[in-house]
């Protein structure tokens, strides 16, 4: 029993060590903060726009930047969903069959580029904006995403179960 007891224990401490490693590596500062200055991305597409280039800091999409009298270069590749006009879609989908079973399904989603500041330049005659707020994650912010640990005693915890 007490070799059990400490085989729990020495893998709860090595949970804790892997978890602050975890919380306090330059990968997870760099994905919180891409996700304070771009807080509409998913999850999937943050991390897939963080994969291809790991230096991205303000993520928009081709006539946003354009908006904005920039151009662009190359794309950072997502997925995104899209609300289909099921009436129009209709007309365009041949009547389901063998042959064809992907027919069958409503597909929502596309591959689209976007693209970060980075990757975009000011437009000839274009005055850039001025600055823009930017938000940074200090360590203070960081703390409030460390797991609790689960130890202690929780009051009236037998009426619960």
């Amino acid at each position: 029993m007490q070799d059990q007891e400490q085989e729990v224990k020495t893998y709860a401490q090595m949970l804790r060590e892997g978890l602050d490693e975890v919380f306090s590596s330059e990968p997870y500062r760099r994905f919180l903060r891409f996700v304070a200055n771009n807080p509409t991305y998913s999850y999937r597409n943050v991390l897939l726009i963080l994969h291809q280039r790991p230096n991205a800091t303000k993520v928009m999409g081709f006539r946003a930047w354009q908006g904005q009298g920039r151009c662009v270069q190359h794309g950072l590749r997502i997925i995104a969903k899209f609300e289909k006009d099921e009436e129009e879609d209709e007309l365009k989908k041949p009547a389901p069959s063998k042959k064809h079973p992907a027919w069958k399904k409503d597909r929502k989603f596309r591959r689209i580029s976007v693209f970060d500041i980075s990757q975009t330049t000011l437009m000839d005659g274009v005055e850039p904006p001025g600055q823009t707020e930017n938000f940074s994650v200090t360590d203070d912010a960081l703390e409030l995403f460390k797991p609790a640990l689960l130890e202690g005693k929780v009051d009236n915890y037998s009426l619960a179960i």
